[in-house]
């Protein structure tokens, strides 16, 4: 296997390809069971859902470990603005 495989499955294996996966909705129940495997084992790491930003998944090995964080603070950014426009 390779740097970007990890035999758990297909989502896991595009999360070390591109580094990180933003997700706003719902993931299909199986989706969520192999991620969690993913994270098990060690391959990829969570950053929560908040009220102003997604859930992303990030790939432990990518060799910026930080985008994930910027990712974040980016969405959080982009919604309270909007929030602070619909309420101006």
């Amino acid at each position: 296997m390779g740097i970007y495989e990890s035999g758990i499955g297909p989502n896991v294996d595009s999360i070390l390809l591109s580094g990180t996966r933003v997700v706003a909705g719902k993931i299909p129940a199986q989706v969520r069971k192999e991620l969690r495997t993913g994270m098990k084992a060690g391959v990829i790491g969570v950053l929560k859902r908040s009220p102003l930003t997604p859930e992303i998944f990030y790939s432990k090995s990518h060799p910026h470990p930080y985008t994930a964080k910027e990712i974040q603070r980016k969405e959080r950014e982009y919604n309270a603005a909007l929030i602070k426009k619909a309420f101006a």
